[in-house]
């Protein structure tokens, strides 16, 4: 099975290109916020404290996550946003 992007014709002008990547950018960030959230609540034992190195890499996780899935084309935000800004 092969993952399409949200955007996987590349645009034709550099404007276009630079919304693209911004609207990938942003719903890579509202889905770190996401992320976050749910490891917070989810992701440890209570009364468990973690480590600091180990919580700075579980950061660095959820980025690239995040950014993996916007990649392959997020929830949609993104191609949302390209399809409005660009109309």
């Amino acid at each position: 099975m092969q993952l399409q992007g949200a955007h996987s014709s590349l645009p034709s002008t550099p404007e276009k290109a630079k919304v693209v990547t911004a609207a990938r950018e942003f719903e890579a960030m509202l889905l770190t916020t996401l992320l976050n959230s749910l490891q917070k609540d989810l992701g440890s034992v209570p009364g468990e404290e973690g480590d600091s190195a180990a919580q700075s890499y579980g950061q660095f996780g959820i980025e690239a996550i995040a950014n993996g899935i916007s990649a392959a084309g997020g929830l949609g935000i993104s191609r949302l946003l390209v399809a409005k800004l660009l109309k």
